[in-house]
Protein backbone atom coordinates (compact mmCIF):
# COMPACT_ATOMS: atom_id res chain seq x y z
CA UNK A 1 0.00 0.00 0.00
CA UNK A 2 2.93 2.31 0.81
CA UNK A 3 4.70 1.34 -1.84
CA UNK A 4 1.66 1.87 -3.93
CA UNK A 5 1.45 5.53 -2.62
CA UNK A 6 4.68 6.41 -3.25
CA UNK A 7 4.73 5.75 -6.67
CA UNK A 8 1.42 7.47 -7.12
CA UNK A 9 3.02 10.39 -5.59
CA UNK A 10 6.24 10.35 -7.73
CA UNK A 11 4.34 9.92 -10.87
CA UNK A 12 2.31 12.94 -10.00
CA UNK A 13 5.45 15.04 -8.76
CA UNK A 14 7.40 13.95 -12.49
CA UNK A 15 4.60 14.92 -14.30
CA UNK A 16 4.02 18.09 -12.74
CA UNK A 17 7.65 19.05 -12.97
CA UNK A 18 7.77 18.42 -17.11
CA UNK A 19 4.31 20.38 -17.16
CA UNK A 20 6.87 23.31 -15.30
CA UNK A 21 9.70 22.74 -17.93
CA UNK A 22 7.49 22.51 -20.76
CA UNK A 23 5.88 25.76 -19.87
CA UNK A 24 9.14 27.69 -19.38
CA UNK A 25 10.78 25.71 -22.70
CA UNK A 26 8.41 27.75 -24.91
CA UNK A 27 10.15 30.85 -26.21
CA UNK A 28 9.53 33.97 -27.92
CA UNK A 29 9.55 34.58 -31.94
CA UNK A 30 13.02 36.91 -32.44
CA UNK A 31 13.86 38.70 -35.18
CA UNK A 32 17.36 40.37 -36.09
CA UNK A 33 17.26 44.03 -37.14
CA UNK A 34 19.75 46.37 -37.61
CA UNK A 35 20.56 48.75 -34.76
CA UNK A 36 18.86 52.03 -35.29
CA UNK A 37 22.36 54.15 -34.62
CA UNK A 38 24.11 51.90 -37.51
CA UNK A 39 21.19 52.87 -40.15
CA UNK A 40 21.15 56.46 -39.10
CA UNK A 41 24.88 56.45 -39.18
CA UNK A 42 25.12 54.82 -42.63
CA UNK A 43 21.88 56.68 -44.08
CA UNK A 44 19.63 54.18 -44.54
CA UNK A 45 17.14 55.67 -43.67
CA UNK A 46 13.80 56.99 -44.89
CA UNK A 47 10.84 59.52 -45.22
CA UNK A 48 7.41 59.31 -45.83
CA UNK A 49 4.21 61.14 -45.60
CA UNK A 50 1.74 60.58 -43.18
CA UNK A 51 -1.23 62.81 -43.79
CA UNK A 52 1.59 66.16 -44.52
CA UNK A 53 3.99 65.26 -41.71
CA UNK A 54 6.87 63.70 -42.64
CA UNK A 55 8.39 60.21 -40.74
CA UNK A 56 11.23 58.95 -40.84
CA UNK A 57 12.03 54.92 -40.75
CA UNK A 58 15.03 52.99 -40.72
CA UNK A 59 15.79 51.45 -43.86
CA UNK A 60 16.92 47.87 -43.64
CA UNK A 61 16.03 46.81 -47.12
CA UNK A 62 19.08 49.18 -48.23
CA UNK A 63 21.07 48.11 -45.01
CA UNK A 64 21.15 44.41 -45.98
CA UNK A 65 22.06 44.84 -50.12
CA UNK A 66 24.68 47.67 -49.53
CA UNK A 67 26.50 46.45 -46.83
CA UNK A 68 27.96 43.21 -46.72
CA UNK A 69 28.89 43.48 -43.08
CA UNK A 70 25.37 44.19 -42.32
CA UNK A 71 23.45 40.92 -43.84
CA UNK A 72 26.46 38.99 -42.25
CA UNK A 73 26.46 40.17 -38.73
CA UNK A 74 22.72 39.95 -38.64
CA UNK A 75 22.67 36.44 -40.65
CA UNK A 76 25.25 35.27 -37.69
CA UNK A 77 23.69 36.76 -34.72
CA UNK A 78 19.76 35.16 -35.76
CA UNK A 79 22.22 31.80 -36.61
CA UNK A 80 22.93 32.09 -32.83
CA UNK A 81 20.01 32.65 -31.16
CA UNK A 82 18.68 29.61 -33.40
CA UNK A 83 21.01 27.21 -32.91
CA UNK A 84 22.73 27.47 -30.05
CA UNK A 85 19.78 28.78 -27.69
CA UNK A 86 16.75 27.18 -29.80
CA UNK A 87 15.06 30.48 -30.05
CA UNK A 88 12.19 30.51 -32.98
CA UNK A 89 13.75 33.27 -35.63
CA UNK A 90 12.16 35.19 -38.40
CA UNK A 91 14.73 36.01 -41.00
CA UNK A 92 14.48 39.63 -41.67
CA UNK A 93 15.67 39.08 -45.39
CA UNK A 94 12.95 36.46 -46.13
CA UNK A 95 10.15 38.94 -44.54
CA UNK A 96 11.54 42.15 -46.12
CA UNK A 97 11.13 39.84 -49.85
CA UNK A 98 6.91 38.82 -48.62
CA UNK A 99 6.38 42.58 -48.33
CA UNK A 100 7.60 43.13 -51.75
CA UNK A 101 6.08 40.65 -53.26
CA UNK A 102 3.04 41.16 -51.26
CA UNK A 103 3.64 45.36 -52.51
CA UNK A 104 3.81 44.20 -56.10
CA UNK A 105 0.13 42.76 -55.53
CA UNK A 106 -1.35 45.89 -54.01
CA UNK A 107 -0.03 48.03 -56.66
CA UNK A 108 -1.67 45.86 -59.39
CA UNK A 109 -4.57 46.03 -57.63
CA UNK A 110 -5.19 50.13 -56.75
CA UNK A 111 -3.81 51.05 -60.36
CA UNK A 112 -6.95 49.87 -61.36
CA UNK A 113 -8.82 52.53 -59.17
CA UNK A 114 -5.89 55.04 -59.07
CA UNK A 115 -6.54 55.00 -55.34
CA UNK A 116 -3.86 53.52 -52.27
CA UNK A 117 -3.60 53.99 -48.73
CA UNK A 118 -0.55 54.72 -47.74
CA UNK A 119 0.97 52.92 -43.88
CA UNK A 120 3.80 53.46 -42.51
CA UNK A 121 6.52 51.01 -43.08
CA UNK A 122 7.55 50.08 -40.28
CA UNK A 123 3.91 48.94 -39.16
CA UNK A 124 3.83 46.73 -42.29
CA UNK A 125 7.47 44.86 -41.37
CA UNK A 126 5.42 44.49 -37.47
CA UNK A 127 2.34 43.02 -38.98
CA UNK A 128 4.07 40.72 -41.42
CA UNK A 129 6.63 39.24 -39.40
CA UNK A 130 5.11 39.07 -36.41
CA UNK A 131 8.26 38.46 -33.92
CA UNK A 132 7.45 39.01 -30.22
CA UNK A 133 10.93 40.84 -29.52
CA UNK A 134 13.25 42.69 -32.27
CA UNK A 135 17.10 42.73 -31.26
CA UNK A 136 18.42 45.64 -32.75
CA UNK A 137 22.40 45.27 -33.36
CA UNK A 138 24.88 47.92 -33.72
CA UNK A 139 28.87 47.44 -34.41
CA UNK A 140 31.57 49.31 -35.74
CA UNK A 141 34.40 47.02 -37.33
CA UNK A 142 38.09 48.50 -36.12
CA UNK A 143 40.76 47.67 -38.19
CA UNK A 144 44.90 47.71 -37.18
CA UNK A 145 47.04 46.54 -39.62
CA UNK A 146 45.90 42.70 -40.71
CA UNK A 147 44.00 42.56 -37.27
CA UNK A 148 40.33 43.23 -37.03
CA UNK A 149 37.90 43.26 -34.37
CA UNK A 150 33.88 44.15 -33.83
CA UNK A 151 32.51 46.80 -30.73
CA UNK A 152 28.55 45.98 -30.36
CA UNK A 153 25.64 46.43 -28.96
CA UNK A 154 22.30 44.80 -28.96
CA UNK A 155 19.00 45.94 -26.87
CA UNK A 156 16.10 43.50 -27.32
CA UNK A 157 13.19 45.33 -27.98
CA UNK A 158 9.39 43.97 -27.23
CA UNK A 159 7.56 44.94 -30.40
CA UNK A 160 4.28 45.00 -28.10
CA UNK A 161 4.95 47.62 -25.60
CA UNK A 162 8.00 48.76 -26.94
CA UNK A 163 10.01 48.60 -24.02
CA UNK A 164 13.65 47.78 -23.87
CA UNK A 165 13.86 44.78 -21.92
CA UNK A 166 17.63 43.29 -22.40
CA UNK A 167 21.24 45.15 -23.62
CA UNK A 168 24.39 44.04 -23.77
CA UNK A 169 27.91 45.33 -25.38
CA UNK A 170 31.34 44.54 -25.33
CA UNK A 171 34.45 43.84 -27.66
CA UNK A 172 35.41 40.70 -29.50
CA UNK A 173 39.38 39.68 -29.58
CA UNK A 174 41.31 41.04 -32.90
CA UNK A 175 41.81 38.33 -35.22
CA UNK A 176 43.61 38.27 -38.52
CA UNK A 177 42.17 36.52 -41.87
CA UNK A 178 38.75 36.39 -40.14
CA UNK A 179 35.10 36.95 -41.93
CA UNK A 180 32.82 39.40 -40.56
CA UNK A 181 30.55 36.90 -39.39
CA UNK A 182 33.39 34.90 -37.74
CA UNK A 183 34.44 38.56 -36.19
CA UNK A 184 30.47 39.29 -34.71
CA UNK A 185 30.77 35.49 -33.60
CA UNK A 186 34.03 35.86 -31.45
CA UNK A 187 32.66 39.43 -30.32
CA UNK A 188 28.81 38.32 -29.03
CA UNK A 189 29.86 34.28 -28.01
CA UNK A 190 30.89 35.54 -24.19
CA UNK A 191 27.75 38.04 -23.93
CA UNK A 192 24.58 36.06 -25.28
CA UNK A 193 24.30 33.51 -22.56
CA UNK A 194 23.25 36.46 -20.00
CA UNK A 195 21.78 38.57 -22.71
CA UNK A 196 19.14 35.54 -23.87
CA UNK A 197 18.36 35.00 -19.85
CA UNK A 198 17.12 38.22 -19.78
CA UNK A 199 14.96 37.88 -23.00
CA UNK A 200 13.91 34.72 -21.48
CA UNK A 201 12.77 36.01 -17.81
CA UNK A 202 11.04 38.70 -19.35
CA UNK A 203 9.15 36.12 -21.68
CA UNK A 204 8.35 34.29 -18.68
CA UNK A 205 6.81 37.01 -17.02
CA UNK A 206 4.67 37.08 -19.73
CA UNK A 207 3.50 33.58 -19.29
CA UNK A 208 2.95 34.10 -16.22
CA UNK A 209 0.98 37.82 -15.77
CA UNK A 210 0.09 38.34 -19.71
CA UNK A 211 1.82 40.56 -22.75
CA UNK A 212 1.38 43.92 -22.43
CA UNK A 213 -0.74 45.98 -24.60
CA UNK A 214 -2.44 49.17 -25.30
CA UNK A 215 -6.16 49.29 -26.09
CA UNK A 216 -8.38 52.40 -27.11
CA UNK A 217 -11.90 53.01 -27.63
CA UNK A 218 -12.94 55.92 -30.59
CA UNK A 219 -16.43 57.36 -31.14
CA UNK A 220 -17.21 59.16 -34.60
CA UNK A 221 -19.93 61.79 -34.31
CA UNK A 222 -21.98 59.64 -36.37
CA UNK A 223 -22.47 57.17 -34.23
CA UNK A 224 -24.65 59.99 -32.24
CA UNK A 225 -24.39 58.37 -28.56
CA UNK A 226 -21.54 58.90 -25.81
CA UNK A 227 -19.46 56.43 -23.65
CA UNK A 228 -21.30 57.67 -20.73
CA UNK A 229 -24.42 56.64 -22.07
CA UNK A 230 -26.84 54.49 -19.47
CA UNK A 231 -28.43 53.16 -22.91
CA UNK A 232 -26.74 49.72 -22.77
CA UNK A 233 -26.05 48.41 -19.76
CA UNK A 234 -26.63 48.77 -16.07
CA UNK A 235 -24.37 51.43 -15.48
CA UNK A 236 -22.41 53.87 -17.85
CA UNK A 237 -21.44 52.29 -20.93
CA UNK A 238 -17.55 53.13 -20.13
CA UNK A 239 -17.69 51.35 -16.43
CA UNK A 240 -19.47 48.23 -18.01
CA UNK A 241 -16.42 48.23 -20.80
CA UNK A 242 -14.05 48.56 -17.83
CA UNK A 243 -15.98 45.70 -15.80
CA UNK A 244 -15.10 43.37 -19.32
CA UNK A 245 -11.29 44.52 -19.40
CA UNK A 246 -11.02 43.25 -15.58
CA UNK A 247 -12.82 40.22 -16.27
CA UNK A 248 -10.68 39.05 -19.56
CA UNK A 249 -7.42 40.56 -18.61
CA UNK A 250 -4.55 38.53 -17.47
CA UNK A 251 -5.09 38.64 -13.44
CA UNK A 252 -7.84 41.66 -13.97
CA UNK A 253 -4.23 43.72 -14.77
CA UNK A 254 -5.26 46.94 -16.74
CA UNK A 255 -4.96 50.57 -16.29
CA UNK A 256 -7.29 53.63 -17.62
CA UNK A 257 -5.49 56.18 -18.99
CA UNK A 258 -8.02 58.12 -20.42
CA UNK A 259 -12.20 58.17 -20.09
CA UNK A 260 -14.35 61.04 -21.50
CA UNK A 261 -18.02 60.60 -23.57
CA UNK A 262 -15.52 60.16 -26.68
CA UNK A 263 -12.94 58.16 -26.07
CA UNK A 264 -11.33 55.53 -23.73
CA UNK A 265 -7.67 54.66 -23.62
CA UNK A 266 -6.58 51.57 -21.45
CA UNK A 267 -2.42 50.40 -21.27
CA UNK A 268 -0.48 48.08 -19.24
CA UNK A 269 -3.43 45.92 -20.55
CA UNK A 270 -2.05 42.25 -19.76
CA UNK A 271 -3.54 39.88 -22.53
CA UNK A 272 -2.70 36.08 -22.51
CA UNK A 273 -0.09 34.83 -24.86
CA UNK A 274 -2.00 31.46 -25.71
CA UNK A 275 -6.10 30.97 -25.80
CA UNK A 276 -7.48 27.54 -26.66
CA UNK A 277 -9.51 26.96 -30.21
CA UNK A 278 -12.52 25.09 -30.80
CA UNK A 279 -10.27 21.61 -31.15
CA UNK A 280 -8.74 22.25 -28.03
CA UNK A 281 -5.63 23.07 -29.34
CA UNK A 282 -3.11 25.57 -27.80
CA UNK A 283 -2.54 28.63 -30.84
CA UNK A 284 -0.65 32.05 -29.78
CA UNK A 285 -2.91 35.14 -29.32
CA UNK A 286 -2.09 38.56 -30.42
CA UNK A 287 -3.71 41.71 -29.47
CA UNK A 288 -6.26 42.18 -32.54
CA UNK A 289 -7.71 38.66 -31.73
CA UNK A 290 -7.86 39.52 -27.94
CA UNK A 291 -9.66 43.03 -28.91
CA UNK A 292 -12.25 41.16 -31.37
CA UNK A 293 -13.92 39.82 -27.65
CA UNK A 294 -14.12 42.93 -26.21
CA UNK A 295 -15.95 43.80 -30.03
CA UNK A 296 -18.17 41.27 -29.84
CA UNK A 297 -19.01 42.50 -26.01
CA UNK A 298 -20.12 45.66 -27.31
CA UNK A 299 -22.19 44.58 -30.49
CA UNK A 300 -24.02 42.16 -28.16
CA UNK A 301 -24.72 45.57 -26.17
CA UNK A 302 -25.94 46.69 -29.23
CA UNK A 303 -23.09 49.15 -29.76
CA UNK A 304 -22.41 49.22 -33.54
CA UNK A 305 -21.12 49.43 -36.03
CA UNK A 306 -17.35 48.80 -34.35
CA UNK A 307 -14.44 48.61 -36.58
CA UNK A 308 -11.18 46.89 -35.03
CA UNK A 309 -8.08 49.15 -36.10
CA UNK A 310 -4.59 47.78 -35.60
CA UNK A 311 -1.86 50.14 -34.30
CA UNK A 312 0.83 48.75 -34.69
CA UNK A 313 1.52 44.57 -32.71
CA UNK A 314 0.50 46.07 -29.25
CA UNK A 315 -2.27 48.64 -30.17
CA UNK A 316 -5.56 48.27 -31.25
CA UNK A 317 -8.64 50.99 -31.28
CA UNK A 318 -12.07 50.00 -31.35
CA UNK A 319 -13.48 52.58 -33.90
CA UNK A 320 -17.91 53.30 -32.76
CA UNK A 321 -19.82 54.38 -35.55
CA UNK A 322 -18.47 54.87 -39.18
Amino acid sequence: MRKSFLLSFLLGFIILDFSVIAQIAKKPVIMVVPGDNLCTRHGYVNTYDNQGVAVTTYDYKRALNESVSVLAVNDKISELFNTEFNFPIKNLSEVLKGIEADRAREMLRTSRTGASIQRNPMDILEDVAKADIWIQVDYSINVNGPMRNIDFTMRAIDQYSKKQIATTSGSGPKLSGASVAELAQSAVVNYMQDFQYQIQQYFEDWVANGREVLIGIEVFDSWGDYLDSYDYCDDELAICIEDWMYENTVNGRYSTLTSTENRLEFDQVRIPLFTIDKNGRERPIDTRRWASGLRKFLVDLGVEPVKIENRGLGRATLLIGE
